[in-house]
């Protein structure tokens, strides 16, 4: 016969479940956890298996705790907003599910978001070819591989002039598997519009049949500088491409000179640094928020941090109706000085300190693709390059200027925070 565990009441109330090894029913009892159970012969044993040892931290304080509770919920709960149907939270009254969905920002997802499947990427064939005469470690065509293996719909492909057309298209040669374009240096965005254009004409005579996506590729010189013009004019007439700006914060082609994407105090050709002036003396200018001033339906920013980050993002921008810019920051061996092998590392550093940061802007609402975790400082992704040696020469340390790069970092940190909802 069964009968109410009234002892048990209280304590459901009190706790919202049922501690030990009691329920509910009197005279039946639960398996607690690291036990287990033996039947045999007509006796029951239980035995314990497992005893969790407590030793006292006096690392993290309570705060400390409570951060990174939320940066584990919040990067929890942004990793489960990638689905390919409608995404929404299931409110079960308690306080997780409540969270959970404030978190979510439910209102404020994709009605349909982007399936990855690593199993299925894995199949497909590499977008560029072997022997395509890029550096070795460098960060471009690691972007541009992980980039075309999002779009699953025939692609055409513009390039300006720059490091990667100069090193895939050497005459009579194409690293590119796919219909591609080189365009001069300033009108990339002109290039992939007229394209976009002709296609329109043509699929309104019948005479192309088959949905084709548009793709541009340009360096930080094609696109922050030389380019800007012609991109601003494809994102204003709102032409459907996506723009990905591969940003090793140079002029690499012509041998390593200063962009408005290179950073304050970085040693380049033209801003070397020595006696009169310590690198680069301006900041780098932020291309991703003068994009996302365009008013556009997709802006991201990223790195090499994560491929799935960078191919999520480059998805969600194919295949977003309108104008889309994805700004990359990939490392180039030669100019930043560092090992070649240490391509996801310094990328990695770049996130985890806050020098750039991974978000994404839709349809104007900002939102966080990453929090770091690591405790990273500006100066730890400075010292690991050698543009910036200067700054730490010994008996010429300026540490001046690298507590000013600190400083800015955080600024522009709490500047997104607020965007996204967060300060």
């Amino acid at each position: 016969k069964k009968e109410l565990n009234e002892d048990q009441l209280s304590l459901y109330l009190s706790y919202q479940f049922s501690p030990g090894e009691n329920t509910f029913f009197r005279g039946v009892k639960k398996l607690l956890p690291a036990h287990w159970m033996e039947w045999k012969d007509g006796a029951l044993t239980v035995q314990r298996y497992w005893t969790p040892r407590f030793t006292p931290d006096d690392g993290p304080t309570l705060q400390e705790w409570e951060q990174a509770i939320s940066d584990a919920m919040q990067e929890s709960v942004a990793a489960h907003k990638i689905a390919d149907v409608e995404v929404g939270s299931f409110l079960s009254s308690g306080v997780d599910s409540s969270y959970m969905a404030a978190l979510a920002h439910v209102d404020k997802t994709f009605a349909k978001m982007c399936a990855i499947n690593i199993k299925e990427l894995t199949k497909k064939p590499s977008p560029l070819t072997q022997g395509h005469r890029m550096c070795p470690g460098c960060g471009a065509p690691t972007a541009i591989r992980q980039s075309l293996m999002a779009v699953d719909y025939p692609v055409v492909v513009v390039a300006a002039t720059g490091c990667m057309e100069v090193s895939t298209t050497v005459y009579p040669y194409s690293a590119w598997r796919m219909p591609f374009m080189h365009i001069a240096f300033e009108n990339a965005g002109a290039g992939i519009s007229g394209i976009e254009a002709a296609y329109k004409v043509l699929r309104r005579k019948g005479k192309v049949g088959k949905d084709i996506k548009f793709v541009a590729f340009g360096g930080d010189g094609g696109t922050y500088d030389i380019g800007l013009q012609s991109l601003s004019g494809a994102l204003e007439r709102g032409h459907d491409f996506t723009y990905i700006c591969y940003n090793n914060q140079g002029y690499m082609n012509t041998g390593a000179q200063r962009s408005s994407a290179t950073p304050q105090s970085a040693n380049a050709t033209t801003s070397p640094a020595g006696k009169v002036m310590p690198g680069k003396l301006q900041r780098a200018k932020d291309l991703t928020e003068i994009v996302a001033a365009h008013e556009i339906p997709y802006v991201a920013q990223t790195t090499l941090h994560n491929p799935l980050d960078l191919i999520t993002k480059v998805k969600r921008a194919v295949e977003t109706p309108g104008p889309a810019f994805v700004n990359v920051l990939v490392q180039c061996p030669l100019f930043w000085k560092i090992d070649p092998s240490r391509q996801t590392e310094i990328c990695q550093m770049a996130a985890d300190s806050k020098f750039w940061p991974v978000y994404e802007v839709v349809n104007g609402e900002y939102s966080l693709s990453y929090e770091p975790k690591k405790n990273v400082t500006i100066e730890d992704f400075l010292r690991a390059q050698g543009r910036y040696a200067h700054l730490f020469k010994k008996g010429a340390e300026r540490p001046d200027l690298v507590e000013e790069a600190q400083r800015d970092a955080d600024a522009s940190w709490a500047k997104l925070l607020r965007k996204c909802g967060r300060a």
